[in-house]
């Protein structure tokens, strides 16, 4: 219970904004032939088998992960490392479309690109949660390529998946390095 209650406040903070993306994009991703399709169905605020099916299995792994290994410093370092992790979608690819909350979250590499890099990997080292983080990003690299294969870009609804995808993946190498 503590573990669902961790992911539930998280959700109320973001107002579900990444649990949506989440739903939305494996919506899209599993129900659309063309690109214009998937994105027609990402817009929809309904929700769909795909999506419901991604939401139960990502909350659902995670908050196992969590209930195994969660401690503070665990939630310190893989919140940073998830957030982080939609950097890798807005450096790396375009927006998909011409609105939306993707086509503004676009970034190069400047000082602020750097500097969350950075504050990142300080928080893995000090958090001794190297790997998960590594693992996060490259969850996040994987996601991109989809991303780029399914849609020819990111949406905000990508990037609210690959911090959902990414943190439950930090979570699963937490607890597989954990005692």
């Amino acid at each position: 219970a503590a573990a669902l209650l961790a992911l539930s406040c998280g959700a109320i903070l973001t107002g579900g904004l990444h649990e949506d993306g989440l739903a939305d994009t494996a919506d899209g991703f599993g129900g659309g032939r063309t690109i214009t399709r998937k994105l027609e169905i990402m817009r929809d605020s309904r929700i769909g088998s795909y999506g419901v099916l991604a939401l139960i299995l990502v909350i659902s792994t995670t908050a196992a992960a969590i209930e195994t290994a969660g401690h503070i410093a665990a939630f310190v370092a893989i919140g940073a490392a998830s957030r982080t992790a939609m950097l890798v979608p807005m450096l790396l690819l375009t927006p998909a479309r011409s609105d939306g909350l993707g086509h503004g979250a676009t970034l190069d590499w400047g000082r602020s690109t750097g500097a969350a890099l950075v504050l990142t990997g300080t928080i893995a080292l000090l958090t001794q949660a190297v790997l998960p983080t590594l693992a996060m990003l490259i969850t996040a690299l994987a996601l991109s390529r989809l991303a780029q294969r399914q849609i020819g870009g990111q949406t905000g609804d990508v990037l609210g998946a690959t911090q959902k995808v990414s943190e439950c993946m930090g979570w699963l190498l937490i607890t597989a390095t954990a005692g």
